[in-house]
């Protein structure tokens, strides 16, 4: 897993995207999902998956693995439980097998 963004993410129930924590100098999709492909590459690592990204990591790591020709990510492990529904709106369309086919692996269902 690439467990947290490197950007900045409105994280832990946070609702709302503030740009005044935006951290500059982030490391970019491009370099990841290159870092990714070359552990691909070298049989270090057969899949790979995200944890606790947004719709907007989702689809910007799908649309660099298409540029750079790197397997997707196979699996998104973010909370999800009878409280915390928020995978089910946008997250879970990038997600569809419609899409990109990226299969959730929930944490803190019991919360």
């Amino acid at each position: 897993y690439l467990h947290w963004p490197d950007r900045y993410v409105p994280t832990f129930g946070a609702t709302e995207y503030k740009r005044k924590d935006e951290r500059p100098g982030s490391i970019s999709f491009e370099e990841q999902v290159r870092t990714i492909g070359e552990c691909i590459a070298s049989g270090k690592i057969k899949n790979w998956a995200l944890s606790n990204e947004s719709t907007f990591g989702v689809c910007n790591f799908a649309h660099m693995c298409q540029q750079l020709n790197v397997p997707k990510p196979v699996a998104i492990q973010n909370d999800f439980s009878l409280i915390n529904r928020r995978f089910e709106s946008e997250l879970a369309e990038a997600c569809s097998p419609a899409n990109y086919d990226i299969g959730l692996c929930p944490y803190g269902m019991l919360a």
